[in-house]
């Protein structure tokens, strides 16, 4: 398209120069735009803040709940009040650049300040406080334990949140969007507040949201006249939204109570038996998990599974364990006798939350954190968080009962245990062995159900949990091989025990080598220590542990870390495996470091090339930012024309680069608009025609709006591939529309300077 030359200003083209006036006031505003004001710019300062923080306030209550405590809530409440605060002080800075480093720097020292409850001395270690806490959110359940990390992260979450919030509110001049951006956190983190604690966090966000609400709606109330309503007022109706809220507080806490609100859910993962998995000992790295100074060796119990859904033992659903606090005196069991004690440093176990501990437990004594003791299992582990290593405890158990005495126990099975016995029918090839194992008593039973699987049972393979229906119990002991895993032997006896009528389970753990006695007379226990085994309950006597491996087993000519027993005898059938060595020349490093090589050229040099492209960008921002602020110095005719340039430097990174075309000439490059039409009269007026004399900063500012709105809807007429290369093109930087303004803009503030522009930015 060739360029249409700008008439002389006394001959303007059949646009009436009156017809513009009508637009503008006194000051140079549009009367139109100012009629269709947003109703959010009335809102005053101090409401928009407290409404802002009040919704803030709502998401660190629930952020809060994520954590133990009160605490958590009121490091998020004030954390969440500091970031609104930050947002109100920067936005009285002058400079855009300023202001965002002062927003990076509060929100940071926000962060660190809410370190102060956990100790001083931790905001030195924020870096390793910030990443054990985040470990611990990927293992760990809420509510969580609130450690220095956790400090630190909720400081800089909220205090974000709270800046973002308030910045919308002041500066954007957009308060209702401003109480909205909190409630998402809120949302999300209200998912993970512990159930007990949904329903009041949810009405304590739900009142201080419609506080937040009232705020900012009645500061846009106005009177007759367009004067503000009167306090009195204000407060009979925030008297009366008190009443409202209050009544929702109370139908919220009654529908709470109801179905309806928070129905029951079809499936529910903490009511259903879970499958173990584990990994074998012959694949874990081999490492000290934790030492032991006891006269016993073992079994020391991590776990059970006493489900069996007919193929296969499962974890107690979640639902179905029975936690309870440890009192202070670390007594679980008390007036029974201690039989047995031992020491426990935890070293490599450090991705648990059980305590290694023994059977018919007493007690347990620790310096440190809380435990809980799940009677179903019989084991204690620690409230929150998971073990360290380095952390010592001291556990008693009762000695285990003489064999006479399990002989002679006739007391019926408690109500409470018969769910041990649940087990699918006695397959027809197993009753003639059930019958054979038949005794007077039932701890003569179990024995001689032990007995027969572990005589008869080669031990095959790694004993990983798999699953053993009873047809594999069959095969095991009548079919041809007789082999199976010590998982599998275990799993049999089990399942036979319950058939003889012995409520039975397996349980897991770790059995100490006596051959690996420390010379501090400590037993260090490896992954290889890791075993499975049958337990049986007696009334009277509780679950008694029961451990054994087959008297056979297949050969192995591994050298990995598994379990070795010298009263375990091959296997009748006997395999070798031959390696045969060759000589072969060692592998050349060559090729391996020329890849090496070319992959770190090609990185840098791809590093390289996103520099390259992100620089035009990222000193666009730059330059954009340090014009606005000397143009702001100058005066509002620098001002204007900084607006204009940068509306013409946007048309020329999306490719319409028509430099010698004037603002007036340049409205024949697009369809007829009204804004642009006055932004090209109101930089000619006020730069080179009639208003050269009179330009004040409202004009100024209407010019840079006009600006700001043309170049956005200019954008949004673009696919959002041309868009994106405009962000990251060089042709603004190369030819500016006004390289005079730009050099003179990028030089040194002088006093004579502050008088306003006198250049004028057309090319000649």
């Amino acid at each position: 398209m060739t360029s249409v030359l700008e008439p002389p200003v006394t001959e303007r083209p059949d646009v009436d120069p009156d017809e513009l006036e009508p637009t503008l006031d006194e000051d140079g505003l549009d009367v139109a735009d100012e009629a269709a004001e947003d109703d959010a710019f009335r809102v005053p300062a101090g409401r928009a803040s407290l409404g802002v923080a009040l919704s803030t306030l709502a998401a660190a209550v629930m952020v809060g709940g994520v954590f133990i405590g009160a605490e958590p809530r009121v490091v998020g409440s004030l954390a969440a009040i500091a970031g609104v605060a930050l947002a109100y002080a920067a936005s009285k800075l002058k400079g855009a650049a300023t202001a965002n480093l002062a927003l990076l720097a509060g929100v940071g020292v926000i962060g660190l300040l809410a370190m102060i409850p956990s100790g001083i001395g931790t905001i030195g270690n924020v870096g390793k406080e910030v990443s054990e806490a985040a470990k611990q959110g990927d293992i760990l359940r809420p509510p969580l334990e609130f450690t220095a990390g956790w400090h630190a992260i909720e400081g800089w979450l909220l205090a974000t949140v709270g800046m973002v919030a308030g910045w919308t509110a002041l500066v954007l001049k957009k308060p209702t969007a401003g109480l909205l951006i909190p409630l998402p956190l809120a949302v999300i983190a209200g998912i993970s507040v512990p159930k007990d604690q949904q329903v009041a966090s949810g009405i304590v966000v739900t009142v201080l949201f419609a506080a937040a609400l009232g705020v900012v709606a009645t500061g846009q109330l106005v009177g007759e006249d367009d004067e503000a309503l009167s306090v009195g007022f204000q407060l009979r109706r925030a008297g009366r939204s008190l009443v409202v809220i209050a009544l929702l507080s109370v139908v919220l806490a009654v529908a709470s109570k109801q179905n309806f609100l928070f129905p029951k859910p079809a499936f529910n993962p903490a009511s259903t038996a879970q499958l173990p998995k584990t990994v074998p000992p012959t694949n874990a790295p081999d490492r000290v998990l934790f030492t032991i100074k006891s006269p016993n060796g073992g079994p020391y119990r991590v776990g059970v599974l006493d489900v069996y859904d007919g193929e296969a033992w499962r974890f107690a659903p979640v639902a179905d364990s029975s936690l309870k606090d440890v009192p202070a005196s670390g007594v679980v069991a008390p007036g029974v006798k201690i039989g047995t004690q031992a020491e426990i440093e935890i070293a490599g176990y450090t991705g648990s939350a059980v305590l290694p501990s023994l059977y018919r437990l007493v007690g347990v004594a620790a310096q440190g954190p809380k435990f809980s003791y799940d009677d179903r299992s019989d084991t204690v582990r620690v409230a929150q968080g998971q073990l360290q290593a380095g952390f010592k405890y001291q556990i008693a158990a009762a000695a285990l009962p003489q064999v006479s005495e399990l002989q002679s126990n006739v007391t019926p099975i408690a109500e409470d245990q018969r769910q041990f016995l649940k087990a699918p029918d006695i397959p027809a090839r197993m009753q003639p062995i059930m019958a054979d194992v038949k005794r007077a008593n039932q701890w003569d039973t179990f024995v001689a159900i032990r007995q027969r699987v572990l005589t008869t049972v080669v031990a095959s393979g790694a004993g990983i949990p798999k699953a053993v229906p009873p047809d594999r119990v069959t095969d095991m002991l009548l079919g041809a091989s007789k082999q199976g895993s010590p998982y599998e032997a275990t799993a049999a006896v089990a399942l036979m025990s319950r058939w003889a009528g012995i409520p039975s389970r397996i349980g897991f753990g770790f059995q100490v080598d006596p051959a690996s006695k420390a010379p501090d007379g400590s037993f260090p226990v490896r992954p290889k220590d890791a075993i499975s085994y049958p337990e049986v309950y007696f009334e009277g006597h509780g679950w008694l542990p029961v451990t054994g491996l087959p008297e056979k087993a297949k050969a192995n000519s591994s050298n990995t870390n598994a379990t070795k027993n010298n009263n375990v005898k091959p296997s009748d059938s006997f395999g070798a495996q031959i390696a045969l060595p060759e000589q072969t020349e060692p592998a050349s490093d060559t090729a391996r470091i020329i890849l090496i090589v070319l992959l770190s050229l090609a990185g840098a040099a791809l590093l390289g090339y996103l520099i390259y492209l992100l620089r035009p960008a990222v000193q666009k921002l730059l330059v954009r930012s340090r014009r606005r602020d000397r143009a702001r110095q100058l005066g509002p005719k620098a001002q204007i024309a900084l607006a204009y340039a940068e509306f013409r430097d946007a048309d020329t990174d999306l490719g319409y680069g028509f430099e010698a075309d004037t603002p007036l000439a340049h409205l024949s490059r697009f369809n007829e608009d009204e804004e642009h039409k006055q932004l090209a009269w109101l930089v000619t007026r006020a730069l080179w025609g009639d208003l050269r004399d009179e330009v004040t900063p409202a004009m100024a500012a209407h010019a840079e709006e006009l600006s700001r709105a043309l170049r956005s809807r200019l954008n949004s007429a673009h696919p959002a591939t041309l868009r994106f290369l405009a962000i990251f093109s060089r042709a603004s930087l190369r030819s500016p529309y006004a390289p005079e303004l730009v050099a003179w803009l990028s030089e040194k503030p002088k006093k004579e300077e502050s008088r306003g522009l006198v250049v004028n930015p057309v090319p000649s």
